[in-house]
């Protein structure tokens, strides 16, 4: 389980018989946990707790809670492979907070491992609220949804493929097109030809602020994005909206 930013106190009995809660990640916002929040729960390990030992021993703990006691805490963590002074930690917060992923499962977020395809399209939809689709929705899969409604923003077309990694191309690209794909003045990337159907895209980002490149002169277009980084262009070009 992992609680948003937004959240400042757990109410009673919240968790009280999860027995199969193993683990939980806590905002350094909570300021207090109520009488049996996590009354039997006793398989829960692990606590990662976004503040420092401090503020986690001046937090009121109400009665019953002695899961609490018994799981190890975990310091400045967002999640079990995310700290809070890792370089993708703050949008990683960003993402969690508003919902648009909760992580890979087991307490992590894995910002080092490929992003694909269907995961960048379900991030954005669900930072758009999840609008629902005009046509038909076809498939089972938990980007179907995802897929059709960017399929209706032009953001796709029949090249696309769920399972694939998201290049740097196509994740500027996917925000460009949301954006309006409005002008900028152009990059001078070397790898980046003028004529590529992704120019516009790079220049936008580069101009919004969302990367600066992969080296002084660079871009690497075609180079897979991790789910850190994907996330770190997202929190750039819509968290400040």
């Amino acid at each position: 389980v992992t609680m948003p930013s937004s959240v400042t106190s757990i109410g009673g009995a919240a968790f009280q018989g999860c027995s199969n809660l193993t683990s939980i990640s806590l905002p350094a916002t909570i300021t207090r946990v109520e009488g049996y929040t996590f009354a039997n729960c006793s398989k829960l390990t692990d606590i990662y707790y976004g503040g420092t030992e401090e503020q986690w021993k001046a937090i009121p703990l109400g009665t019953s809670n002695s899961a609490l006691g018994r799981a190890a805490i975990h310091y400045n963590h967002l999640l079990a492979d995310v700290k809070t002074t890792d370089r993708f930690a703050q949008p990683i917060a960003w993402v969690l907070g508003q919902g648009i992923t909760g992580g890979t499962g087991g307490g992590k977020f894995s910002p080092g491992d490929a992003c694909t395809q269907a995961q960048i399209l379900t991030f954005l939809h669900r930072a758009k609220g999840s609008p629902k689709p005009a046509g038909a929705v076809t498939g089972d899969k938990y980007y179907a949804s995802a897929v059709q409604w960017a399929r209706e923003q032009g953001l796709i077309d029949e090249t696309f493929s769920a399972d694939a990694p998201c290049t740097r191309a196509m994740a500027v690209t996917y925000l460009w097109k949301l954006a309006g794909s409005p002008q900028a003045a152009a990059s001078s990337f070397t790898d980046v030809p003028a004529g590529a159907d992704y120019a516009g895209a790079v220049s936008w980002a580069v101009e919004k602020g969302v990367t600066s490149g992969a080296g002084a002169d660079t871009f690497a277009p075609g180079s897979a994005c991790t789910r850190g980084q994907i996330v770190t262009f997202l929190y750039r070009a819509l968290g400040q909206e």
